[in-house]
């Protein structure tokens, strides 16, 4: 026992005993500081909004905000240049750690074409299956009186027929022209204020009318606000009693602005 004392007062032992508790703590202490760098514990980064840049540009985006961009499709949006980012994942504004992979879509150099598909004469369900199937959208819904009621009577694509087997862009709009039944039906017209163009053709679909007059007020300047815009105006208001197969005129504002009629002048 004497020489085990003995030695813990050996000023030499002393040293050697103090330098590793000194080393030991200062190594806690480096881990514990790496390990806070690594993980940026209490820290979240906001994802950019990366759409309708060129890939430099969002590439020189994401590394101001020491993240990591991946194309993972590609897609072709008429209107938009080629090259472009047109959607990501996770979306803008999203909170992520430093490092995340954000995922991104651009708008194809050459735009994919397919043939057009036959829908005439098929009721509307299953010309909007066909048309998917396809790689196509369903554009305006025009409603005319006839005995076949949500059966379509023409297909059109920028204002004039489209025959079967001709290729087109895929991912067009095609125009449907449907029977709405014989006689001289009367409803009533829906609250269209608010609602982004996709969400209008839906509403007037089902009341059985269609767009006329699409006008987008001065408010919007960049194709992007044309993808966000609402509609502030319409007529005839809603609650006006029309024939079926009307026509609703709208005005379209972005969608950060009021959806009043005083937001928008004639």
């Amino acid at each position: 026992m004497k020489d085990l004392i003995a030695f813990f007062q050996n000023r030499t032992v002393q040293k050697h005993i103090l330098y590793y508790l000194g080393g030991l703590i200062v190594f806690i202490i480096l881990v514990f500081l790496s390990l806070r760098v690594y993980t940026r514990h209490g820290q979240a980064l906001s994802v950019p909004d990366f759409r309708g840049k060129s890939m430099s540009e969002a590439t020189n985006m994401a590394d101001q905000k020491h993240l990591r961009l991946l194309v993972s499709d590609s897609s072709f949006i008429q209107g938009q240049e080629p090259g472009v980012v047109i959607g990501q994942n996770p979306s803008f504004d999203t909170k992520v750690k430093e490092n995340r992979t954000i995922f991104i879509t651009i708008n194809a150099m050459n735009p994919e074409k397919v043939e057009m598909p036959d829908v005439v004469g098929v009721s509307l369900r299953e010309a909007e299956a066909r048309l998917m199937r396809y790689g196509l959208r369903v554009g305006f819904k025009r409603y005319v009186p006839d005995l076949g009621k949500d059966y379509v009577l023409r297909q059109i694509f920028h204002n004039r027929e489209i025959a079967k087997g001709k290729m087109i862009i895929k991912g067009s709009y095609i125009d449907l022209v449907l029977g709405g039944g014989l006689g001289n039906s009367q409803g009533t017209v829906p609250n269209l204020k608010g609602l982004t163009l996709d969400q209008a053709k839906e509403v007037l679909s089902l009341n059985y009318l269609n767009f006329g007059a699409t006008i987008y007020n001065n408010s919007i300047e960049t194709y992007q606000d044309t993808l966000d815009a609402v509609i502030g105006k319409q007529k005839p208001e809603n609650g006006a009693s029309v024939s079926m197969g009307s026509s609703i005129d709208v005005w379209f504002i972005v969608s950060k602005a009021v959806a009043t009629s005083d937001t928008i002048k004639n």
